[in-house]
């Protein structure tokens, strides 16, 4: 008798970005999924991710990130204009995004994110990504098997993502993400908990008040 597959649950973990943001995700992703004739990243609620990775269940995740918001405070935060990455090794596209501005505090609260969630994650993410070779060089296959993704915290780029777009049509599409550049502050009172739905990406599940 063959034993049934081991479930696993997709879960991202986020801060939202400010609605203007949110907005201008929406419109650009509009151009990008057109000019593409497929959508790439293009379905997935806006987000700045943290962490993200596999779990055998969503209730001792949910446990760890309800006490790491508790001991947080919310804090100033930035959008730093848009920015691209040339080559995202995931999908092997330019990935055209906001930056946001790495502050103290923002990396404080991923790196506690990050030790706790990846001592509870599973090997489904981390096996699928080094089967499918989803990374550009030796760093990024040892930050997989670290942490489960091919970019540690080390070294994190803090960005809401548009969308990717091929290279024969990334010039067209860049130009027409510069009509929505800006540079935003805003307050970071809560994070999030993304659950990764199929074709749909990742969803918002659930939110998680910081410290006032």
């Amino acid at each position: 008798m063959k034993k049934s597959a081991q479930k696993h649950v997709g879960i991202l973990v986020a801060i939202k970005p400010p609605e203007i943001v949110n907005k201008n995700i929406i419109k650009s992703r509009q151009y990008i999924n057109k000019a593409n004739g497929l959508v790439i990243y293009g379905n997935s609620d806006a987000h700045i991710t943290l962490f993200v990775n596999s779990y055998k269940n969503f209730s001792e995740a949910d446990k760890l990130i309800s006490a790491i918001a508790a001991k947080h405070k919310a804090f100033a935060a930035k959008i730093d204009g848009l920015f691209d990455f040339a080559k995202d090794p995931i999908n092997k596209t330019h990935t055209i995004v906001y930056k946001v501005a790495a502050s103290a505090q923002l990396r404080r609260l991923q790196k506690d994110i990050t030790n706790k969630l990846n001592k509870i994650r599973t090997d489904y993410q981390e096996k699928s990504m080094i089967e499918k070779k989803l990374y550009a060089n030796e760093q990024e296959r040892k930050n997989i098997l670290k942490y489960g993704f091919p970019f540690g915290p080390e070294k994190w780029t803090f960005h809401a993502t548009i969308g990717s777009i091929k290279a024969n049509k990334f010039k067209s599409a860049w130009q027409h993400a510069q009509r929505y550049n800006l540079q935003k502050k805003w307050r970071v009172d809560s994070i999030g908990v993304y659950i990764y739905l199929g074709t749909d990406g990742f969803v918002l599940f659930k939110e998680y008040a910081l410290k006032k």
